[in-house]
């Protein structure tokens, strides 16, 4: 039971952060110069609408490191939870079979 309310309390907090990051992230398409500021978007975009999103999680990042940085953890830490979940399924099931 500890372990599910974890997994959902990490779950919530991938979730916060994820949007906090994406609401930072959003903010590069107001930025004057966001074309010197972009990385992965090509240089003949002309339009702020259409940075991809990694560069402007890369911008967040850079505003705001301490919530993409518990975004990222969080989000590690909930996708290891799952596949030790399934791996110990899986497991166990095979020895049921034996």
């Amino acid at each position: 039971m500890k372990k599910i309310i974890v997994f959902i309390v990490l779950l919530i907090v991938s979730i916060y952060t994820l949007f906090l990051t994406s609401w930072t992230g959003s903010y590069l398409m107001l930025e004057h110069n966001w074309q010197n500021k972009t990385i992965f978007t090509p240089e003949d975009v002309s339009d702020p609408r259409d940075i991809y999103f990694i560069d402007q999680w890369l911008y967040a990042f850079t505003i705001q490191p301490i919530t993409s940085t518990i975004f990222i953890i969080a989000s590690i830490v909930v996708v290891s939870m799952i596949i030790f979940h399934f791996r110990k399924r899986r497991k166990k099931k095979k020895q049921d079979e034996v």
